[in-house]
C-alpha cells in the first residue's frame, strides 16, 4: 500500500481513480461532501434507482449497515442506517473490510477520497486513517488522502477586532493621556498580542481610549514590517465632533494611514449606531482563528459588556485584559513582559523565597526533565508560604474568594447565613445562585440579573438580539440567565452541575469532559434544561495486560482549572498496584464538600508528599503505558495534567464509562453499576472501600479485564508495521 495525505480537492483530480464515500442506507446524502458526490456523479439517482427501498440485500429486507456498494466508479461505505444516525468505528471497519474484498476483486489501484467519517458523521481522523492502514496495508494500492484543513492555516487572513471602554468608564488612572504608563502597558500587549496571534487584519471602532490605543498599536507594527492592515469602523459621520481638539487631531491622523474606513452608519451620534457598530465589529469574525479583543472590567451594561455579549453568542474566541491586572502591573514600575501580565490577568502572584517558591524551582527542574511548558500553577489562595491572589471585584469572584476565605458573604434580610450549611452553590458569569434548606435564598451582595425582552424598539433590531438584565431575586429561573457556570460546590445527597457547563442556544447544556460520574448519569434536570454529553467514541487499543496502566484520584472538588487539588492517587497495570499515595494539597487546608464523599480528611494528609515529589514515577508509568483506561477517566487525566504535568496526546485512553454507555445507553451508569453488570463477584471489596482512589481503581481494572473479555474494547494488532507515511505526492502512481 501506498498511502498519503494530500492537498487536493478530491473533486479536481485529472487522472482516472475510483472514488470513497460514507453514506447512510436510505441514500439520503442530502449534506455535506455527499453534495459533491451527487454533481459529479449524480450518485444518490443511481444508487435509488438501483435499490428503490434503500440497501436492503438481506431476506428480511432490514438495511444493511457495514457494507460496500461499487456504482461506476464510486465506492459507497454504507456506515449508519438513517441519514441522522452517526456511523461508528466498527461499521466504518466493517464497510472498509467490504470495500477492500470489492478492491482485489475488481483488480483497483488507484483510490481518492476525503477525510471519511468525520465532518458531519463526528469520528476523529486518527482512528479512521488507523482503519484504513491496518486493512490495506499488505495491498497493491494507491490511497491518496484528499483534504484541505491541514493545511488551511496557510496564507489565511486572521482577523481581529478590539472593544474597549472609553477613559471615562475605566479607573481615573487611565485618563486621556496616551502616554499614561497604563496606556503605554496596554498598546504593549495589544501589540505582543498581535503578533502572537498571526494577525493580518485589525478593526476597530474609533472610540476614545482602547479602540484608539489599539489603532495606533497596529500602526506602530505596520511601521515595523509586520504584515496587517488596518480598518477603522466609524458609527456615524460626527463621530468626534464633540472631541477635543488634540483627540480629534489623533483620530484623523489614524483615519489617514487606515487600509479602509467604513462608516457603518450615515445616521447622527445615538446610542443605536454604537450597537450597529459593536455588531459590524463582531460579524467581521468569521475565520476560525479570529478573535476579540476586550479591554473590559466586566460590566455587562456597557457596550464593551454587549460586545463580549455578541462574540459569546457566536461562539468567537475573546481575549480579555482587565484594566485592574493593567494598573497592578505597572504599579512597580516592571519591564514588559507578556507571559506575566497574562498570569497577573488570571489572579496569580508569586511571593519569592517561600517555601511556595521552593516547591516552584521543583516545577520549573521537573518541567525542564519532561521538556514540555509545564502549565499548572498549583498555588490559588491568599497563603503568605505559596502565592498572593489579586481578585477581581466583580461579584462572582468577590463571591469566591470570601467564600473560600470562610468570610461567609452569603447574606439574607435577616442576617448572616452559614455558608456550611448551603445546599447548592452555583455561580456564573451573571450572578450566583445559593440554596439552603432546599429554599431558594436572595443574598444581598450578589447581583443576579434577569434578560429584558427588549432594551431598544424592537422597530430598529429585527434581526438583531439583543441582552440586557436588571436585578432579579434568585430563583431556579436562574439556569436561563446563566451563560457559563463557572464555579460549582453541592453537598452530598444533592444534586449539581459540572463547573464547565455552558448554555448552548435556549436551555440545553455543553459538558466539558471535566465531571465526576454522577454528573454524567445523575442530573436532575432543573426546568427544561436537557443535559447534552460528549460521548464521541474512541477506537480502543490493546496489547497486553502489563501494558496497561488503569488509575483513579480523590480531589479536593471538581475542576482543576479552577484549582482544586489532588488528594490521593492510585494506578495500577494489568495485574497489581504500582502506586498509591495520599497527597498533600499545595495550598486548600478544607474540603468539606469532597470530604463528605471521598472521606478523606486534611490529618489523612498532613504529612503525605506534595504532588511534585511523586510526579517523576507517575511520568514513568505512564510514558511506559500503552493503554491507559479509568472509569470517567477525563476527569483524571485533567487533574494529572494540571497537577502533575503528565502530557497524554500520544497515548490511547480507553474511558470504561463510555464503554458502558454503548453497550447499555440506558440507565444509570456508575462505577457500581458497570461492576454490577460485568463482574458483581467485585462488587462486596469495592463496596467497603468505595470512593477511595486504590479501591476504585482496582475495581475498574477488574472491570476492564470483564469487558474485554466480552469483545467491548477494541484491539489493535500491535504487530502490524505501517509503510511510513507517504508526503511527496509524486510517490503515488495515482498524482
Amino acid at each position: 500500500m501506498k498511502y498519503a495525505e494530500i492537498k487536493k480537492d478530491i473533486f479536481s483530480i485529472q487522472k482516472p481513480c475510483y472514488y470513497v464515500q460514507c453514506i447512510s442506507a436510505d441514500f439520503a446524502m442530502g449534506a455535506g461532501i455527499a453534495l459533491g458526490f451527487n454533481e459529479h456523479f449524480n450518485m444518490k439517482n443511481k444508487l435509488t434507482a438501483a435499490y428503490p427501498n434503500g440497501y436492503t440485500p438481506t431476506y428480511d429486507n432490514k438495511r444493511m449497515v457495514g457494507d460496500c456498494i461499487l456504482m461506476d466508479n464510486v465506492l459507497n461505505l454504507i456506515t449508519k442506517e438513517k441519514y441522522w444516525y452517526k456511523p461508528t468505528y466498527q461499521s466504518m471497519e466493517e464497510a472498509l473490510i467490504k470495500m477492500r474484498e470489492i478492491v482485489l476483486k475488481n483488480n483497483i489501484k488507484n483510490i481518492a477520497m476525503p477525510l471519511i467519517g468525520t465532518g458531519l458523521d463526528k469520528l476523529k481522523w486518527n482512528n479512521v486513517s488507523y482503519l484504513i492502514r491496518k486493512i490495506f496495508n499488505n495491498d497493491d494500492v494507491n490511497i491518496a488522502i484528499c483534504r484541505l484543513d491541514i493545511f488551511e492555516k496557510e496564507n489565511i487572513e486572521t482577523r481581529i477586532s478590539i472593544t474597549a471602554h472609553r477613559p471615562g468608564k475605566l479607573p481615573q488612572e487611565f485618563g486621556y493621556d496616551y502616554n499614561n504608563p497604563n496606556w503605554v502597558i496596554t498598546k504593549q500587549w495589544i501589540k505582543e498580542k498581535l503578533i502572537k496571534d498571526k494577525c493580518t487584519y485589525a478593526l476597530t471602532g474609533m472610540a476614545l481610549g482602547g479602540d484608539t490605543v489599539f489603532a495606533e498599536a497596529v500602526l506602530e507594527l505596520k511601521a515595523e514590517g509586520y504584515p496587517i492592515k488596518l480598518e477603522c469602523a466609524i458609527p456615524c459621520r460626527n463621530h468626534s465632533s464633540k472631541w477635543l481638539t488634540s483627540s480629534q487631531k489623533i483620530y484623523n491622523d489614524i483615519l489617514s494611514k487606515a487600509d479602509k474606513v467604513t462608516l457603518v452608519t450615515d445616521l447622527e451620534y445615538n446610542s443605536k449606531v454604537m450597537a450597529d457598530r459593536n455588531k459590524y465589529l463582531v460579524d467581521a469574525l468569521v475565520g476560525k482563528y479570529d478573535k476579540l479583543y476586550a479591554l473590559w472590567n466586566e460590566d455587562i451594561k456597557t457596550g464593551t459588556g454587549q460586545c463580549v455579549r455578541i462574540a459569546k453568542d457566536k461562539n468567537i474566541k475573546i481575549d480579555i485584559l482587565k484594566p485592574s491586572t493593567i494598573m497592578e502591573y505597572t504599579k512597580n514600575n516592571r519591564p514588559f513582559n507578556l507571559d506575566e501580565i497574562e498570569k497577573l490577568n488570571k489572579g496569580i502572584m508569586l511571593e519569592e523565597n517561600s517555601v511556595g517558591w521552593q516547591i516552584g524551582e521543583k516545577l520549573l527542574k521537573y518541567q525542564a526533565d519532561i521538556g514540555v511548558k509545564y502549565h499548572y500553577n498549583p498555588f490559588n489562595e491568599a497563603d503568605s508560604k505559596n502565592l498572593r491572589i489579586k481578585y477581581s471585584t466583580y461579584l462572582p469572584n468577590y463571591f469566591l474568594k470570601e467564600y473560600k476565605n470562610n468570610n461567609n458573604p452569603l447574606h439574607s434580610k435577616d442576617g448572616m447565613l452559614i455558608a456550611d450549611k448551603y445546599d447548592r452553590i452555583v455561580i456564573g458569569d451573571y450572578g450566583a445562585f445559593v440554596e439552603i434548606d432546599e429554599k431558594d435564598i436572595h443574598t444581598e451582595n450578589l447581583m443576579v440579573k434577569e434578560k429584558e425582552e427588549y432594551r431598544f424598539s424592537p422597530k430598529y433590531h429585527e434581526n438583531i438580539k439583543y441582552e440586557w438584565y436588571r436585578p432579579k431575586t434568585i430563583d431556579a429561573k436562574l439556569y436561563h440567565q446563566l451563560r457559563t457556570v463557572t464555579y460549582a460546590d453541592y453537598l452530598p445527597n444533592k444534586w449539581y452541575i459540572s463547573p464547565y457547563e455552558t448554555l448552548e442556544g435556549k436551555g440545553y447544556i455543553k459538558h466539558e469532559p471535566e465531571m465526576l460520574d454522577r454528573a454524567i448519569t445523575d442530573i436532575h434536570h432543573l426546568s427544561d434544561i436537557k443535559a447534552k454529553l460528549n460521548d464521541t467514541p474512541k477506537v480502543m487499543y490493546y496489547d497486553l495486560a502489563n501494558d496497561l496502566i488503569c488509575f483513579d484520584t480523590e480531589t479536593t472538588g471538581l475542576s482543576a482549572d479552577k484549582g482544586d487539588e489532588l488528594l490521593q492517587i492510585s494506578m495500577y497495570d494489568g495485574k497489581n498496584e504500582r502506586l498509591s499515595t495520599f497527597l498533600h494539597p499545595y495550598n486548600k487546608k478544607t474540603w468539606n464538600g469532597a470530604m463528605a464523599v471521598n472521606h478523606i480528611t486534611p490529618k489523612m494528609v498532613e504529612n503525605a508528599p506534595y504532588p511534585i515529589d511523586i510526579a517523576p514515577q507517575v511520568r514513568d508509568l505512564i510514558e511506559s503505558a500503552k493503554i491507559i483506561t479509568g472509569y470517567n477517566i477525563n476527569f483524571d487525566i485533567r487533574f494529572f495534567e494540571k497537577c502533575l504535568g503528565i502530557d497524554f496526546s500520544n497515548k490511547q485512553i480507553i474511558d470504561l464509562c463510555k464503554v458502558f454507555k454503548d453497550y447499555r445507553p440506558s440507565g444509570s451508569h456508575k462505577l457500581r453499576d458497570a461492576l454490577l453488570e460485568f463482574c458483581p463477584e467485585s462488587l462486596t471489596e469495592y463496596d467497603n472501600g468505595a470512593h477511595l482512589a486504590d479501591t476504585d481503581t482496582k475495581a475498574t481494572v477488574e472491570l476492564f479485564h470483564a469487558m474485554n473479555e466480552k469483545g467491548l474494547i477494541y484491539i489493535e494488532d500491535k504487530s502490524i508495521n505501517f509503510e511510513d507515511k507517504i508526503t511527496d505526492v509524486e510517490q503515488l502512481e495515482l498524482f
